[in-house]
């Protein structure tokens, strides 16, 4: 069972010291007013997460998840988009031109994640309430699929690099 309806741990403000900050950047900080713990939704700082919940580890919180923030950060990627798919949480990719580990034509993207576009983020609850239950399990089936094949190890990881490659220089 997976109590918690939504969750993200990680940095929820915009970096001042970024020599070219992400003007979407807010996105992180537009979740943080979607905090509720009593209707399953954690949204807070890695520092905050400790002190609240010294007993649980991020881990575990993303696998006690139905859904889990990958917002991107100064970079077109997250790591915690990884980490969301190890703990067969439904990715939520908070992000405009994200770059995706493998190619559409390798992984099916859009039958796993959650897309939502940066400046949509305030809605992000609104749009995860009206995913049905049988769409929230074909998601995680499909993200658990590309996951085993692609993900979890390093060498399934290059495999499905090939297996991009390979995509492109057939077509040719």
């Amino acid at each position: 069972s997976r109590p918690f309806f939504f969750t993200f741990v990680g940095n929820l403000k915009r970096d001042g010291k970024i020599r070219n900050p992400n003007p979407n950047f807010h996105a992180r900080s537009d979740l943080k007013r979607f905090h509720d713990k009593d209707s399953g939704v954690l949204v807070m700082e890695a520092r905050e997460f400790a002190e609240t919940m010294p007993n649980v580890s991020f881990e575990d919180l993303l696998t006690m998840s139905k859904f889990s923030g990958a917002p991107r950060g100064h970079s077109k990627f997250s790591y915690r988009f990884s980490e969301v798919m190890a703990a067969g949480s439904i990715p939520v990719v908070l992000a405009d031109d994200w770059l995706w580990p493998f190619r559409p034509e390798v992984a099916d993207w859009e039958k796993c994640a959650v897309i939502i576009p940066e400046r949509q983020a305030n809605i992000t609850l609104a749009i995860l309430h009206n995913i049905t239950n049988e769409e929230r399990c074909k998601k995680r089936q499909a993200c658990w699929n590309i996951y085993q094949n692609y993900m979890e190890t390093d060498t399934k990881v290059v495999a499905g690099l090939i297996e991009g490659w390979e995509s492109i220089f057939s077509t040719g």
